[in-house]
């Protein structure tokens, strides 16, 4: 008796392990680069990542899979970047002062570095005032220039051209500076805007009697009647 129980349990697990089989066999359907439909149990290799579908044996779709597209994906990643900027530019400032005050520290250096140049030209243009000055007067006199004053002229105008390019390279780092902290004070302020507005409560609207929508007002705010 034992052994027919043994032969009966062992029939019925190979039954019940062929119908689950049966239940979980899958075909793959694909389409190659020639436009031409394939079926099989497994996908090639060279066509992962293209669009394929599970069918069950009865031909019932199981599951489609659509490759994530170039596009897709690159925007997705620039959105996780924007998120972390996001969330940083929310930790680094408790308020736009705080913003404002890390703008003109970052604008130190650099105004303090023009005022510094302005100062070298306007040395180097006494300087060169002299010798613009002994030029005119030579050549007025038809007198050749000697040629320390040529050296020195030519010095000049190259030291004055230097100091001019480093004041408009500062300036232009100044505005850029300006700039980038107006756009962080800008989002800094959509963000939080966002963050009110997600957590403002709703008010309720309730219809009155000749069909308009009103705000309503939680008990005792409305004015007490007159005695």
């Amino acid at each position: 008796m034992s052994f027919v129980r043994q032969f009966c349990y062992v029939i019925l697990t190979l039954i019940v392990t062929s119908l689950l089989n049966v239940a979980q066999a899958k075909i793959i359907k694909w389409v190659d680069e020639r436009g031409v439909t394939h079926y099989g149990d497994s996908l090639p290799t060279k066509y992962t990542g293209h669009s394929t579908t599970e069918l069950s044996e009865r031909a019932t779709v199981i599951k489609q899979n659509k490759p994530i597209s170039i596009v897709d994906e690159q925007a997705s990643t620039k959105k996780q970047e924007q998120d972390k900027k996001d969330k940083a530019l929310l930790a680094s400032y408790s308020s736009t002062q705080e913003i404002d005050a890390a703008r003109d520290r970052n604008l130190q250096l650099d105004l303090a570095t023009v005022q510094t140049l302005n100062q070298q030209k306007q040395a180097a243009e006494v300087r060169g005032a002299t010798y613009i000055k002994t030029s005119d007067t030579l050549t007025k006199q038809k007198k050749p220039l000697p040629a320390k004053l040529v050296t020195d002229l030519a010095i000049y105008k190259t030291d004055l051209a230097k100091i001019e390019s480093k004041i408009t390279e500062n300036k232009t780092r100044m505005e850029q500076t300006k700039q980038r902290y107006e756009a962080e004070k800008a989002k800094y302020i959509s963000l939080k805007s966002g963050e009110a507005d997600a957590t403002l409560p709703t008010v309720p609207q309730i219809p009155t009697a000749n069909n308009t929508l009103v705000n309503s007002k939680p008990a005792g705010t409305q004015p007490a009647p007159n005695k």
